[in-house]
């Protein structure tokens, strides 16, 4: 099953981040996202979820250096 997003609809909000001892971390990023996702034979599904990620400044520039994506279980 390969699924395909139909409407993919994402919001994005930014958070500071204390530094870090080298004050070199500078960021943290938060997205939240949901789609409506429908498969080859016709099955459709929607999906929450949440990606975050840390920078880190390096010599050529600011680098992803951890990253974490989540999806809430099924509703209580």
């Amino acid at each position: 099953m390969s699924p395909t997003s139909n409407s993919p609809a994402a919001s994005s909000t930014r958070n500071a981040l204390c530094y870090s001892a080298s004050r070199k971390v500078r960021d943290l990023h938060a997205i939240t996202f949901a789609a409506d996702i429908t498969a080859k034979q016709g099955a459709t599904s929607h999906l929450d979820g949440r990606w975050t990620m840390v920078l880190e400044k390096r010599a050529k520039g600011w680098v992803v250096v951890h990253e974490h994506v989540s999806a809430p279980l099924g509703a209580s």
